[in-house]
């Protein structure tokens, strides 16, 4: 018994040391933990920026052994201090804490899921209390406004990744990207992250539409086997077109690359992830240099009455 509660004490000094190191050495890159005295929250930290939030039933522990590492480091090259970023797709916020850590002022997490928002209201207390701006709209992003079914495949409307205008359980509120973006004051945002998990083939104008301002970057997540079968995937990679594109690394990829990917028969492609052909692209406007030069332009541009 004795052995037991002094081993807990170990593990527990352990938890409370690696924590200090995290939250105070920007090179130690991730770390997450149980929350102490808090039934239920967890800790993260991401590059030394330090975040209390609702615990998940699985994210925290996939978060701490390397979860979404190419996204991390993408964020880290392409997102300065100062930016305005749009997370469209935010989920329960781990994209928007790597917006945080790597520098935005102000972020939109976009996010029509009602099983999320409990997540990304303490994160909007978190952020705020790191001197950001966090701003949370609970309308989803189609091609035309109006309502339509969210959910999972099996009805479900809870914290799961793949839920999505493929599912049903609950009828949410849509409405065009540019819209919501103008209604809450980032019409020019630095930089886009777009994960909707299928529905990207649905607003490939929208998309267009906002990757095409100079300097801003667009971070965008395809999701081919969500697409119903038959649909139309032309009109998105023909968008495509009118960007230089990377990979999640950051490795240009050329546009007959990807055009290919989208109508691969392959079910576990090398490009894609261990649930099958999904893939990330970095969308640059066409001649522009991956990594923007014009922080100083960009922060009059994004400043109070200008955004």
């Amino acid at each position: 018994m004795l052995g037991s509660v002094l081993g807990e004490m170990a593990r527990a000094l352990g938890r409370s040391v690696l924590w200090q190191l995290a939250t105070r050495l920007p090179l130690v890159e991730r770390v997450a933990q149980p929350a102490p005295g808090r039934t239920g929250w967890a800790r993260i930290a991401v590059r030394g920026t330090a975040f209390l939030v609702p615990d998940h039933p699985w994210w925290r522990q996939a978060y701490a052994a390397g979860w979404e590492a190419d996204t991390l480091r993408a964020y880290g090259r392409l997102i300065q201090a100062g930016d305005t970023v749009v997370d469209v797709g935010a989920w329960i916020g781990p994209t928007v804490m790597f917006a945080c850590a790597c520098g935005a002022r102000r972020v939109l997490a976009v996010e029509p899921n009602p099983a999320c928002r409990p997540y990304l209201d303490a994160l909007v207390d978190a952020a705020n209390r790191l001197g950001v701006e966090l701003a949370v709209c609970s309308t989803g992003v189609h091609a035309v406004a109006g309502e339509v079914e969210f959910g999972t495949r099996t009805g479900e409307i809870a914290t799961h990744s793949n839920a999505s205008l493929a599912g049903r359980g609950v009828r949410i509120a849509v409405d065009r990207l540019p819209n919501l973006l103008a209604a809450h004051g980032y019409a020019r945002p630095d930089f886009v992250k777009i994960d909707v998990e299928g529905a990207e083939f649905a607003i490939p104008d929208q998309i267009g539409a906002i990757g095409a301002h100079p300097g801003v970057r667009v971070f965008l997540s395809l999701h081919p086997p969500l697409v119903p079968a038959g649909a139309d995937t032309s009109a998105l990679t023909a968008t495509l077109s009118g960007f230089d594109l990377y990979d999640a690394r950051l490795a240009p990829l050329s546009h007959d690359e990807v055009a290919a990917r989208v109508v691969s028969p392959e079910r576990f492609p090398a490009w894609g992830t261990p649930l099958g052909n999904y893939f990330e692209l970095m969308l640059v406007p066409r001649g522009e240099p991956l990594e923007r030069k014009d922080a100083d332009e960009r922060k009059i541009r994004v400043s109070p009455g200008n955004s």
